[in-house]
């Protein structure tokens, strides 16, 4: 199974072994995936939609994976009680919705690691996971198709030593991810880059009104926060 640099990235995170749910699978090209390279032993891959799931139930059988690979019709995880699912993935969508997902999760205490991508409001993310008590032990950013994404790794720890691997986080680190800066991620500089060159040039073309020397202020604090994060990166 061929993925997008996006899907592959989500798919290499997930730590080896284990039964896995793909929440909101779409496809199912991330639970063939898993199998196909021996990445698990199970996958339960759930979506709300009906026909996402038809269409994933139909490359499973394509491939031959029916037995390692069940589709669950899933609002998030609330059909998942019993399968022993100890590994959760949530990509490919806004992070209230994955915040939510997780928040009603009822089986989020047998969770022991989570692989998320999300879309938006990655800060409410990285403090959702923080609060269930995950660490992030991993973060990462990719370039797919002209657009940046983020996917995290997040395990369940009560330990000291977790604190030093991504639990508390200041308000910096919940905005912009300790990991990245640590990982010295690339993509992540480029993305950094990106946004500066971007207020700079919706800054240029404001007027002279109230609103706009309001909107230039505000783009203006966001590009030294860039240019903060890039002075960190480099340290």
């Amino acid at each position: 199974m061929k993925l997008s640099k996006r899907l592959e990235l989500v798919a290499k995170m997930v730590s080896p072994g284990g039964v896995i749910a793909d929440i909101g699978t779409d496809h199912g090209y991330v639970p063939i995936y898993l199998i196909e390279n021996n990445k698990c032993d199970r996958v339960f891959a759930a979506d709300i939609n009906k026909g996402p799931l038809e269409r994933a139930d139909a490359h499973i059988r394509e491939c031959g994976l029916s037995d390692k690979i069940e589709t669950v019709l899933s609002d998030g995880m609330v059909k998942l009680q019993g399968k022993n699912i100890n590994k959760v993935i949530v990509a490919g969508m806004g992070g209230e919705l994955i915040c939510k997902i997780i928040d009603s999760s009822p089986i989020i205490e047998e969770i022991d690691e989570m692989v998320l991508s999300p879309h938006s409001d990655i800060y409410k993310v990285r403090k959702c996971i923080l609060e269930k008590g995950f660490c992030i032990i991993d973060e990462r950013m990719v370039k797919d198709a002209g657009k940046y994404y983020i996917v995290i790794k997040c395990i369940r720890t009560d330990s000291k030593e977790s604190f030093q691997h991504g639990c508390g986080y200041d308000e910096f680190e919940l905005t912009y991810g300790r990991m990245l800066f640590e990982n010295k991620d690339e993509v992540f500089f480029e993305y950094l880059n990106n946004k500066i060159d971007k207020y700079n040039s919706i800054m240029q073309g404001l007027g002279d009104s109230d609103s706009a020397r309001a909107k230039y202020e505000e783009l203006s604090r966001k590009s030294e926060q860039c240019k903060i994060a890039i002075e960190k990166m480099k340290e």
